[in-house]
């Protein structure tokens, strides 16, 4: 009788911690439901993309887990080789699971006018906040909480980012003390005094010299 045993050689990264994140949900109060689930979306993406950059954590998928089924599926069809039927039943679990909630995603223009030539200039204004846990699957347990928020004049896209940055690094400083440094919080581009007269000074002679056959 000859018998063919085959094994899967897992990743050794399934030795650290396992890290899963579910869909955010997205507060009732948000007016655009499509621009929630959005950002709820872009938001949970990013925060697993900052754990991921940290080499510290294993990655479980629990958004694609239909497709990854169909795929195991078709490895135990005829037309796949014996070898290929050792990835079957090595499924993991996840040590702890990423939940959140998007409370506030908005984002609007503000515009400002000038007095001395009624220049209009407009800016995007953008607020978002967000609840981020860290549940420990075998215990329930809490063992981690933040609320990253943002707003100022910048896209939301920037919000995003820095919300999704700020709390990235919350978890993994919790797992590993000051390993990475919060994020620098987005400024908001400020015009000074000198700005605001060569602007004025700049319209002013264009005005003159448009107007110069008038006279």
């Amino acid at each position: 009788i000859q018998v063919t045993v085959t094994k899967y050689n897992a990743n050794s990264t399934l030795n650290l911690p396992r890290f899963a994140v579910t869909d955010f949900r997205a507060s009732s109060s948000i007016n655009s439901a499509r621009q929630a689930r959005k950002v709820a979306g872009t938001i949970s993406r990013q925060i697993m993309d900052s754990l991921g950059q940290s080499k510290k954590f294993a990655l479980i998928d629990r958004q694609y887990m239909k497709l990854t089924k169909a795929e195991l599926n078709l490895i135990q069809g005829e037309d796949f080789k014996l070898e290929e039927l050792a990835r079957l039943g090595n499924r993991v679990g996840t040590d702890y699971l990423i939940v959140g909630t998007l409370l506030v995603a908005d984002e609007s223009v503000k515009t400002r006018k000038m007095e001395t030539n009624g220049k209009v200039f407009s800016a995007k204004v953008s607020n978002v906040r967000v609840s981020v846990r860290v549940i420990d699957v075998a215990t329930s347990q809490i063992v981690y909480s933040g609320e990253p928020s943002f707003s100022g004049e910048h896209s939301i896209e920037t919000a995003i980012e820095y919300v999704s940055k700020v709390a990235g690094a919350g978890i993994i400083n919790t797992f590993h003390p000051n390993l990475m440094a919060p994020p620098k919080r987005p400024e908001n581009k400020k015009t000074d005094l000198k700005q605001v007269g060569k602007f004025g000074n700049d319209a002013l002679n264009k005005l003159k010299e448009e107007s110069k056959n008038d006279w």
